[in-house]
C-alpha cells in the first residue's frame, strides 16, 4: 500500500498529470510537424549524375544579383537556359577543366538582375567531345528575393 505522504501529494497537484501529459502530447506534435517538413522538402528531384551542384540551389531563395553556377561532370560542357531564353555564350563564364559553367546577371547582360518571384533555370549538356544535339537536360527553380 502506498505511503500517507504519496496519497497526500497526489491529491495536492492532480493536475500535475495533465499537465505532464499535455506537455508530451505538444513535444509529439512539434517531432511529426518537423518530420512532414523535413520529407516536403526532401522531394526535390535529385541531379543527374552528370551534374554535381546548381546554384541557386533547387526551390532556394537568392538575391537579385546571385549568380547561376551549374557545377558539371569534368568531361561535360553545357549551356543556361533562364526563363525560357538561352544566356548567350559571351555572358557564360567557363572553367572548362573542372565543368563549370556560370551566368551572373548584370548592366548590359540579358538579364540585369533577378525580378522578385520565381525563375526556371534549364541546363542543356554534353560530353566535350560529343555533340549539342545529343544532349541531354535538368531544370530547376529559385526564388529571387524582392
Amino acid at each position: 500500500m502506498a505511503a500517507p505522504s504519496t496519497l497526500r501529494a497526489t491529491r495536492r497537484h492532480p493536475w500535475r498529470i495533465v499537465i505532464v501529459v499535455v506537455g508530451l502530447l505538444a513535444a509529439v506534435n512539434l517531432l511529426i510537424v518537423a518530420g512532414l517538413r523535413t520529407q516536403q522538402g526532401g522531394e526535390r528531384e535529385p541531379l543527374p549524375p552528370e551534374i554535381e551542384s546548381v546554384e541557386p540551389i533547387q526551390d532556394g531563395l537568392a538575391s537579385s544579383s546571385s549568380s547561376i553556377v551549374v557545377d558539371l561532370a569534368d568531361d561535360q560542357t553545357g549551356v543556361i537556359i533562364l526563363d525560357g531564353t538561352e544566356i548567350p555564350e559571351d555572358q557564360l563564364r567557363r572553367t572548362e577543366d573542372l565543368g563549370i559553367v556560370e551566368f551572373r546577371p548584370g548592366e548590359g547582360r540579358e538579364v540585369s538582375r533577378f525580378e522578385p518571384g520565381y525563375h526556371r533555370v534549364s541546363v542543356l549538356y554534353w560530353p566535350r567531345t560529343g555533340k549539342r544535339s545529343e544532349g541531354q537536360s535538368f531544370s530547376w527553380e529559385f526564388r529571387a528575393a524582392g
